[in-house]
């Protein structure tokens, strides 16, 4: 491995983003990314305390053929660019006016925004995901997609759904609308979840979110946040997903291949844990 991909993963091992890095060394984030790119080195006054923060000699973060079981870890599993491609490709083909919309006001309102942690992700890759999740797994509902590629507008920038520059149904702003929980409202998740189930479009597309979060949640986040994710799934969505296949027949499958997929990852976590 070279020099920056050795401060990557001892980095990763520690469950540092580069900002937390950046800020224990005082230097900025574009330093710690140019390290880890190979594009610069650290400078000699700052390769002494990179060894002391990483925890590491410096010995070990110069090796160039460290094999301690680590491989490669992905932040984005998948192309953005490639995901976009194939679900304007199916909402095109499929004729569907509100995910028509939804998509190019979603890549507008969240531009220049990143994924909370590394920073290195756009945050656009989350919903495309998501929508791309739920076409493969046949469901492919204009109102579905157009809830999926909207659901983080009022959260991340701060705008409420009827303010959203596209033509939306009653049932999309009312799932829109019931899916914002304020970030500081943790106390409220019961009554949340409980309101989740006045919209089978809200509810399912909570279902898809937390798979998706679920999925990617051993990276980055500390071991208390991972706890927090289990806990959650055992309380709030098992039984949201219950309620999704029991009252919305059409996505009975779906339902089980999200369901079998989020107890994988839970239960894989409650081993490592």
């Amino acid at each position: 491995m070279s020099l920056g991909a050795n401060i990557r993963r001892y980095r990763k091992k520690l469950k540092l983003t580069q900002e937390q890095l950046a800020e224990l060394l005082d230097v900025s984030v574009q330093n710690v990314s140019s390290w880890e790119r190979d594009m610069y080195a650290p400078a000699a006054g700052k390769f002494g305390l990179l060894t002391e923060v990483l925890q590491v000699s410096a010995g070990k973060l110069l090796e160039a053929d460290v094999r301690v079981g680590q491989w490669e870890l992905r932040d984005e599993m998948f192309s953005t660019d490639n995901l976009y491609q194939q679900v304007l490709g199916y909402i095109a083909g499929q004729g569907l006016p509100q995910s028509m919309q939804a998509l190019p006001q979603m890549m507008k309102l969240h531009e220049g925004q990143y994924r909370r942690g590394e920073g290195e992700v756009p945050y656009v890759h989350h919903p495309l995901m998501m929508a791309w999740h739920a076409i493969s797994m046949g469901i492919g509902e204009d109102e579905v997609l157009a809830v999926i590629l909207l659901h983080g507008v009022r959260r991340n920038c701060d705008i409420m759904p009827e303010q959203i520059a596209c033509e939306l149904s009653k049932e999309v702003l009312q799932a829109l609308r019931i899916l914002y929980l304020p970030p500081d409202a943790p106390e409220r998740k019961a009554a949340y979840y409980d309101g989740l189930r006045e919209s089978h479009l809200a509810a399912l597309v909570r279902c898809i979110d937390w798979c998706n979060k679920i999925s990617t949640a051993a990276v980055g986040l500390p071991k208390e946040k991972l706890y927090d994710y289990i806990e959650d799934t055992e309380r709030y969505i098992l039984p949201l997903l219950e309620y999704v296949q029991q009252n919305s027949l059409q996505y009975y499958r779906a339902v089980f291949l999200l369901k079998y997929q989020i107890l994988s990852v839970t239960e894989s976590l409650k081993r490592i844990l």
